[in-house]
Formats: structure tokens, sequence, C-alpha cells
């Protein structure tokens, strides 16, 4: 009997902690649009079996853990080891479920994770709820993970599958899949006011298939690798605020459907980005490695980019309005990275750290000349006491910089040299 009566005050205790969660996010006008009903039904009338954090290094000591634990299954493909059921708090251990280094099959289903906290530096916790580090052969389902500073963190992982999870208040990001992780399945998941949904980052072949994102989008970052963004399969399976996303690549002279909550353009080449409405994300229009596209006559209300351009050239980006939804001293409303030749005029850029930020970059293999057009634009609220900056990621710098009556043009002839942090110039207000 007195067990039974702890139980049902763990179940009574939970609810009450959601309900005055949902409540507060309410409050705070985050209003969750994208947990259902019935999710909320499921997060509200669970069990859970309380647990302390779970910490599994290799093959055998999963086996002796599963033993001792008492988890069904064998390892096998056909009989999974399976974790059901646990309701973890990583506070104070900077993770909840953290699995390295492990082939077998397993499962891990139906827990509640929630507050990894004070590891976030250090590389085998980094407050996650659910941590795989160089993990095959994984499935995480149907788990509700919130309050951590990542929801689920993939690290050289492959060959997982993260499905119908409910990801939401994370401090940085709901799922995290970084270094050479290939071949992974994201699909069905609730990714809800996490700063970024899902992070791809130095991975290739992964997919990214129906998830519904509120409040937070997909980042890809591959630095200077084509094959780091192009070769994932993200479809307008995917949406952010009930809008679809689209992904991009490798596609000539289309036209973005003007329903897009969204926009990544991967290697592509004369495609119009115009008259989208895109808010409540993290960065709304992103291109890498794509020429010749105009992007015009976009309303933007963005957290940390509007516009992003990377290694991309002789694109139009025109007649936008960018605004910051966040606090000022984050973000910047367009980026140009180690990109030439682009006309940026007559943008509204409004409450960023910076309006527009130019890096140009040189290395021994690729050295970049610099020609972007930056003209007309209108700038208010944002942070900095000026409007571009330069950067420049070269030695060897020599350089030619006009701003006459709102007219702003780079001239620069990058001679080779080491990537270091050599000069910064910046267009200050009312010069």
């Amino acid at each position: 009997m007195g067990q039974e009566s702890s139980t049902l005050q763990n179940r009574m205790d939970f609810r009450i902690v959601i309900a005055i969660a949902l409540a507060f996010l309410m409050l705070m006008g985050a209003t969750l649009p994208g947990l259902t009903r019935a999710q909320t039904a499921v997060v509200e009338e669970s069990a859970y079996t309380t647990h302390d954090p779970i910490r599994i290094n290799g093959n055998a000591d999963f086996a002796t853990q599963a033993t001792a634990e008492g988890w069904p299954g064998d390892g096998s493909e056909g009989n999974p080891y399976v974790i059901e059921g646990y309701e973890i708090n990583g506070t104070g251990h900077g993770y909840c479920i953290y699995i390295g280094n492990t082939t077998v099959y397993f499962v891990v289903r139906g827990c509640y994770v929630h507050n990894a906290s004070e590891n976030r530096y250090y590389e085998y916790y980094r407050d996650a709820g659910v941590y795989l580090w160089n993990v095959q052969n994984g499935r995480l389902e149907n788990n509700t993970i919130i309050y951590n500073e990542s929801g689920i963190r993939l690290y050289h992982s492959s060959h997982n599958f993260i499905s119908d999870n409910t990801i939401f208040s994370n401090k940085h990001n709901g799922i995290f899949i970084y270094w050479q992780c290939e071949n992974n399945i994201i699909s069905d998941n609730n990714l809800t006011n996490n700063v970024h949904a899902i992070i791809i980052s130095d991975s290739t072949d992964n997919y990214i298939k129906n998830n519904d994102m509120w409040g937070n989008a997909i980042h890809l970052d591959g630095g200077t690798k084509l094959e780091l963004l192009d070769s994932h399969d993200i479809d307008s399976s995917n949406t952010v605020n009930g809008k679809p996303v689209y992904y991009l690549k490798n596609v000539n002279g289309e036209i973005v459907p003007e329903d897009a909550g969204q926009v990544i353009l991967v290697n592509c080449k004369g495609v119009t980005v115009q008259n989208l409405n895109i808010s409540n994300v993290d960065f709304g229009i992103s291109l890498f490695f794509s020429s010749e596209n105009m992007v015009t006559n976009n309303i933007l209300y963005t957290r940390q980019s509007g516009i992003r351009l990377s290694y991309s050239d002789g694109n139009t980006i025109a007649n936008n309005s960018i605004h910051n939804t966040a606090n000022a001293s984050n973000g910047i409303g367009i980026i140009l990275l180690a990109s030439y030749q682009n006309t940026v005029i007559d943008n509204n850029i409004t409450g960023f750290s910076k309006g527009i930020e130019v890096t140009v970059v040189s290395s021994h293999s690729e050295p970049r000349i610099n020609n972007n057009v930056v003209q007309n634009n209108t700038f208010s609220d944002n942070e900095m006491d000026y409007d571009v900056e330069l950067i420049l990621e070269s030695g060897g710098i020599n350089m030619t910089l006009i701003y006459l009556s709102g007219f702003f043009i780079i001239l620069a002839i990058i001679a080779f040299g080491f990537r270091v942090w050599k000069e910064k110039k910046n267009i200050r207000k009312g010069e």
C-alpha cells in the first residue's frame, strides 16, 4: 500500500509540474502551438518511474546494466534492449541518458528527461537530455525532453532512428547532429521553442522528415565543404510554424513557393525567393554555395539572422524587411561569409546587434576577391554603433573601402595567407 501511495503521489507531483510549466510558457507568450491536445494528454497522464541518470559506455557495459536493471532484450536487431518509462532529472549531472561506444540494438522510449545541467562544456556530458556518442543502431521514440541545454545530441553516430519525441524549451537546440554522423533518420518529432530545432554540423546523408517545428527551425553548418550541406534529405514534410521547409539543392531557375516557413538553398543557381512572410525562427533564408539567385520583397522576423550567404556569389538581396524578435544584442540582419559580387540594396533592417556583416576569407587553397555592393539600406534600433561591419580573415590584406552618401562598395584584393583575425572596418552610423 505504501509503495502504491508513493507512486500515486509521484504521478500527481509530475502532473502539477507539467501543468505549471505549460501555464508559465503560455503566460510568457509561448503558447506552444505545436503541442497538440493529444500530446498534452500524454505528458499529463503518463506514469513514470523515477530513475537516476543513466550512463552506458560500450556493449559489455550495456549488457551488464541491462541485467542489473531488468531491461528486456539481448541487444540483437530482433530483440533490442529497452529502456522505458523513466523520469530522469539531470540537474548537476550534465546528462540524463548517456550511451557511448555501442553497436548493439536498443530502444529508449516513453521517458521524461529534463534539466540536465552543470556540465555544458565537458565533452562527454554537454547538458544533454539524451546523448549518443559513437553509437549505432539506437532508437529514441516517444520521449518528452525539456529544459536541457540540448534535447538530443548525437556525436559521430550513425544509423539511429529518432522519432515521435516531444522536445521543447531546451536552452540551445532540440536535436544536435554533430561530426561525422551519417544515415540517421529524424522523423515525426515535435520541436517547440528551442533556440534551434535541429542542427546538422559536419555530417552527411541524414534524413529529416515530417518534423513539426514551432518557434525554431533547422540550422545547417558545413563550413567550406559542399558535401556536408547537399547530401541530406530534407523535404517539405517538415514544417516551421505550420509552413513547409524548402531545402533546395542542385536546382536551377526555380521559384520558392510563397508559403515557406524556412528556405535553405544549397548549390542552387537562378532561384527566386520572393514575397515570403517568415516569422519566429532563428534563421529565415540561407544560401550555401549558391549563385545568381534573387532574394527580394520578403518580410522576415527572426532571432539570429534574416538572410545569410555562405560561399555564395552574384546574388541579389533587395527590398527585404528584416526584424529581430529577440534581444537586440543578438543577431545580424544580413550575413555575407566568403561571398562576393553580391548586391545588397534597399533592405530595411531593424533591431539586431549589427545590420550587415561582410566577412572576407582567404586561404592558401582559395583566395577570395570580394566585390560586394551594399547600397541604400536603412537601419534602425541596431545595438552596435555601426550598421555595416567588414571583417577580414587573411594575411597580406590590400583593400579599398568607399562609402559615400549611403553607397558602400568593397573592393578587396586578398593575397595568399593564413586565416587569422587581421582587421575590422566598421561603417558607423551617420557617416
